[in-house]
């Protein structure tokens, strides 16, 4: 995802309404395609629409990631328990307009969105958990690891592509050594 998506990128850690991803943007569907509203953890895929348009409604821009087995060894990633469980968390339900990256009600910044600096410091903040350079880290490395992740799982170059939306082969460089 482009930062803007996941960010607030206003002043005062407003979001941006129109390009930030929302609850009503989220689609959890089953196996069949049946879009599924509560019970998240259950979906066999997750997606946004962007912009808010409905799923297969003119200029929906629908993009799906799928669940990963049960006996996955990295079950810990897939995206759709993980947004199953932000979900839960959250209590999204009935806040249809709510964006999805904000600071909890528990939180000092409660109500204001997740801003770029806030990724910034999560990012390094966890690189420095595991051991690494701080420096050669930044929210742009979530965008690279998506890519990659995204490549392992699938060996599908196009599919990448398309879902991060580059236009360019320079997903070649975020994907780099996954492919080798």
């Amino acid at each position: 995802l482009r930062s803007q998506l996941y960010t607030a990128q206003a002043a005062g850690g407003k979001f941006i309404r129109e390009e930030c991803i929302r609850v009503k943007d989220i689609i959890f569907e089953d196996e069949d395609g049946t879009m599924r509203r509560g019970d998240w953890s259950k979906a066999a895929r997750v997606g946004y629409c962007s912009s808010g348009v409905d799923k297969g409604s003119a200029g929906g821009d629908a993009r799906f990631l799928s669940r990963l087995a049960d006996d996955s060894p990295c079950l810990a990633m897939c995206p759709v328990r993980m947004m199953a469980k932000l979900f839960d968390d959250m209590e999204y339900t009935g806040r249809e307009d709510t964006p999805i990256f904000a600071w909890n009600a528990e939180s000092k910044k409660a109500g204001q969105g997740l801003r770029y600096v806030d990724v910034n410091h999560l990012v390094r903040a966890a690189a420095k958990g595991c051991g690494r350079d701080t420096n050669k880290f930044s929210s742009h490395s979530l965008r690279k690891g998506g890519a990659s992740a995204m490549y392992a799982a699938c060996g599908n170059y196009q599919a990448v592509k398309l879902f991060g939306r580059w236009k360019s082969d320079c997903v070649y460089l975020y994907i780099e050594g996954v492919c080798s």
